[in-house]
Order: C-alpha cells, then structure tokens, then sequence
C-alpha cells in the first residue's frame, strides 16, 4: 500500500510538473505590454538587446541589470550594459568590496531614474553566464518574425520563437504600472556626435570629441579644362562638462577649437582658427512642479533625419512626455557664429511625437520671423519611421511651407521624402528605395523651401550616417526630384558598407538652384539635372573611434552646361572620450 502511495505521489507530481510546463512555456506572442520580464541574451551597440530567453513573473520593486562591468567613470559611478550606475552609502555589496569593480561581473538591483542614472540597492557578484535585464515591457511590437520590446531605455529584440517561461498562466499575471522616466536630451544626438564622459571631477563629468576630416573634390565647375579642385582639411576638439547636482536637473557646457585650411586651384588659400562655446545650457526637470521639463541656454536641435533640424539654436525650450507622447515648444535664434541671416531670425518650433525614437510618429510646426524685414515662413509637417509589415522599415516626411516675403507676398510650396528599406539575412544585407519631391515654379509662390536648419543626414542599415540627397550634389529640397536607390552590408560586426544612386530633375526648368556642392546653374531649358553614386563606408570596430570614409561621382544631365563629371573623396576619424 505504501508503495503504491509512493508511485502515486511520484506521477502526480510529474503530472503537474509536465502539465505545468505545458501551460507556461510560451513562445514571444503571449508577451503584453506591461508584463515584468528578465530577458536573458547579449548587448549589441549602446542599446540594443539581443535577446535570447524570456522569463516573466509577477511585477518587481527594483530593475534589474547583470553583465560585466565596462568602466568605472568615478568611486561611486561604473557603467554596466551601456547604463551608468550610482552607488552610496546605502547600497549593500554582497560577495565583493566597494572599488575598482571593472572587468567584474555584477548583479545591480536597484532604481532606475533615467537611461544616465541607476542607483543601486543591492550588488552582488555573479559567475559568467548570459547577460540580462529586468523590468517593465514599456512597449511592444511584432514585425516579420522579429519582437522588439522596450525595456528601461533598451531596445530588446528576440526572434518570435524565442523560448519564454512563465511563472503563472499569462491571463493571471499582474501587470506592473506604468512609470515615467527622464530621459537626458543628449541621447538623441547623432551617434558621431556623442561624448564618452569618460573622465570625472568631484561630481562633474568630463569628456570630448577630436576630429579630423580630410575632403577633396575634383571639378566642381563640370569641366576638367578649367583649375578648380579644392583641398579641405578641418581638426577639431570639442571639450564638455556635464554636472547634475540631484535629480532636478542638469548644467552642461562644451567649447569648441576648431582649424580650417583649404587649398583652391580657382580661389587663394584660405586658414582659419576658431575657439567658441558649443552647447552651453541648464535643463531643469518639471520646473515649479509644472510637469514641464525647462532647457535654457544654446542646445543642439536634432532629429534622427534632420530633415526638419539640426542645428544649435540659442533660446527657451519646454518638454512635457510621458512613455507614449513627447511634446516640445522652443523660441529661439542665433547669437553668434552663423551667418547674419541665421542671427536675424526668430525661430518658433512646436514638436509633437509618440516618444519613440526608433518607430517615431510626429508632427511640428516650424516658424522662422526675419525681424530686418518682417517676411516669414512656416512650414507645418508630419512624419513617420520604423519598421512596418513585412519586416520592412519606412519612412515618410511631409511638409507644407507658407509665408510672405518682404513685400507682402506670398510664399508657398510642399514637399516630400518617401522611403522603404528591407532588411535581409538578420538585418546583416538591405536594399533601399526612395523619392523625395520639392514643388517648384518661376517664383517664390509656389516654391518649397526646406527649413534652413536642417542638413538631410542619416544612416540606412549601416553603422554611419552620411547625406541621403548626395555626398557630392548635396541640394536642398527645392524645385526637385530626387530617386535613390541603394544596397548595403554588414562587412564586419561594426563595420558597413553602402552604395547609393540618386537621380536628380528639376521639377520646373529654372536657370536657378539651391544650396548644392556643385559650381554651375541650369540652362533653365532642360530638368534633368544629372546623377550620384556614393561609396560610404563606416566602422564602430572600435569603441569610442568611429570611422567614415566616402567616394562620390557626379554625372551631370542636360540641364547643366558642360560634359565632364565631378568627384568627391572624404576621410573623417574621431576620437571620442
């Protein structure tokens, strides 16, 4: 009898065991947003997550990091997974003493305050095994069999099988509150653009960018019988301090020395030096308990196509967010160190977006007074990129431009930017497709004009940005077509490589054109303006020295006088601390 008891006992117990696995074991499609999750898998880049096993349980009082400390940036500051980590007199050590912890594999619990901010509770060593990352899915989407989930301020993605366990039945689990978390503007920044931070003074971050970029171009004019290549070469050090004295806010300051020297076959040679305050700023975080976060001083407007800006404005800006909306209005203009048609202008911008820097939705209104002459312009616009269905990635820019001149009369014009890029091979090959259109007409009504602060600079799938509308060509959008086509690779982990084809017309045939890299107008006759092809490759190989070199070849069309192309070479190195 007491045998048979035992065996009873025995294949009940496997019973729920095997009925238990059989009701958590899930694949990626039962996740939810608001789910408490650790994901298991490696860091890819600065935020990406590479994920490889899912564990969800009930909702967490502290997040969660484990991995292998990368550098310590002060006594009480380390960078673990990409995240700066605080420790104080209240953090508990467990299997290890407070010190040099770099190299050492930890366990961080703690919490977290912003993507430059998490302060440990408890740390513990650990053996090696696979990285992780615990807390709250704060969204979630699924496209072509890939899941990506942002968790704290990562980007986690994990194939649609990926292996996912469950404490409870998915429909029983407790979802954990929504919590909203400050987010440092500088994140934003174009990744050449960022600073390391890596040195410390008391409790002020120190850090820089050394650049050195070396550019010639060959027959600008389209003809090879006449001198007119041109040598630049610029070095540059940019020196930054950041000082965040507690949670409410933030002081940052940069300065800048910079030397241009340009050899001309057509021009003298030109050398100038330059030493000038960068970004210089204070951020304030829900100002007077208003919910709105306050940026005062001269900061860096940016956008990850900077189709609409890229440019440092001195002035006001307000930011109210919260996980899935953004909002931003700014006034603001240009003291110093631009041209006096920048410094003249008043610039009054309204951005809208659902917060999401990698699947972005927005919309903004952009208004630019001329106080000399009272003209202005106003361009209202909405916007779109990420990934779509299919396993496709998007993006579509659409602008409407109206204003008045200085006689009163009216401005107007619209524009577009529609591309599709598709992904191949787990993202390491992708093809990209493209059409971009400015309204034109003999005169300003009916016109598009770009914004003037923007400069038209991202990365396709690769690991650089570089000029979408031409390395060489280079035009606003204005009174123009532009077809691109392009193919693109990962050669190495951190290294890429694409080639780009853009056709360019005019949409009316003007003797007139904005903005280009070339020396010649159109015969106003004819509108096809000619065609690019770029060469940019890019390297990440190693940490805090990204590399870009570029090859581009202009061929001119009908619409330019004279047969012979032009050509471009470009090398950019920095070095970021």
């Amino acid at each position: 009898m007491n045998g048979h008891s035992a065996l009873r006992r025995v294949l009940v117990a496997l019973c729920s065991l095997w009925l238990s696995a059989a009701l958590h074991a899930q694949d990626a499609s039962a996740l939810r947003v608001g789910m408490w999750v650790t994901v298991k898998g490696t860091l890819v880049g600065e935020s990406e997550f590479r994920v490889e096993k899912v564990e969800v349980g009930p909702p967490g009082d502290e997040n969660v990091l484990t991995g292998t400390v990368q550098r310590m940036r002060s006594p009480t500051r380390f960078v673990l997974l990409g995240q700066e980590v605080r420790v104080d007199s209240a953090t508990r050590w467990r299997g290890i003493a407070p010190g040099d912890v770099s190299g050492v594999r930890l366990k961080v619990e703690g919490d977290y305050k912003s993507n430059t901010k998490l302060v440990a509770e408890v740390i513990s060593r650990r053996e090696p095994g696979r990285d992780a990352i615990e807390g709250r899915i704060d969204s979630l989407s699924v496209a072509a069999g890939v899941v990506r989930m942002k968790i704290l301020h990562f980007d986690c993605r994990a194939p649609l099988d990926v292996g996912v366990e469950f404490e409870t039945p998915p429909e029983q689990l407790e979802l954990a509150p929504e919590r909203t978390f400050t987010f440092v503007p500088t994140n934003q920044r174009d990744e050449d653009d960022a600073v390391r931070r890596l040195l410390s003074l008391g409790e002020v971050r120190l850090g820089g960018v050394l650049e050195y970029e070396f550019r010639e171009r060959f027959d600008q004019d389209l003809d090879n019988a006449r001198p007119d290549d041109r040598i630049d070469t610029q070095a540059s050090l940019r020196l930054e301090a950041f000082w965040e004295p507690g949670e409410q806010g933030f002081l940052l300051f940069q300065l800048r020395a910079q030397e241009q020297r340009r050899i001309d076959e057509d021009d003298p040679d030109e050398r100038r030096s330059e030493l000038r305050i960068g970004e210089a700023y204070g951020y304030w975080r829900n100002a007077f308990g208003s919910g709105w976060d306050v940026q005062l001083g001269r900061q860096d407007f940016d956008e990850r196509r900077e189709w609409v800006y890229d440019q440092e404005l001195d002035g006001l800006r307000l930011i109210r967010s919260a996980p899935h909306w953004r909002v931003e209005l700014s006034a603001t203009t240009i003291l110093s160190n631009a041209t006096q048609a920048d410094q003249d202008k008043t610039n009054l911008i309204a951005y809208v977006s659902n917060n999401d820097f990698e699947r972005q939705l927005a919309a903004y209104v952009v208004t630019r007074l001329d106080r000399r002459d009272d003209s202005a312009a106003t361009h209202l616009g909405v916007r779109a990129w990420g990934p779509m269905a299919g396993g496709l990635e998007g993006w579509g820019e659409f602008a409407w431009l109206e204003g008045e001149d200085a006689l009163g009369a009216t401005r107007r014009g619209q524009g577009f930017d529609v591309g599709l890029l598709w992904p191949l091979y787990e993202r390491r090959v992708w093809l990209v497709a493209g059409l971009a259109w400015g309204s034109g007409a003999n005169g300003a009504d009916g016109t598009f004009r770009q914004t003037g602060i923007a400069d038209n600079t991202d990365a396709f799938g690769g690991v650089t940005t570089f000029r979408y509308y031409g390395e060489l060509f280079d035009p606003e959008l204005s009174n123009m077509s532009i077809a691109t086509l392009g193919v693109g690779a990962r050669i190495a982990p951190q290294t890429s490589l694409d080639l780009v084809w853009h056709r360019y017309d005019q949409v009316e045939a003007l003797a007139s054109l904005v903005e280009t890299g070339i020396r010649r107008t159109p015969n106003g006759v004819q509108r096809a303006l000619g065609w690019e092809l770029d060469l940019v490759l890019g390297s990440r190989a190693i940490p805090g020295l990204p590399i870009e070199a570029v090859l581009g070849w202009f061929d001119p069309g009908a619409a330019l006088p004279g047969d012979d192309p032009a050509w471009v070479a470009r090398v950019q190195v920095r070095y970021q601390f």
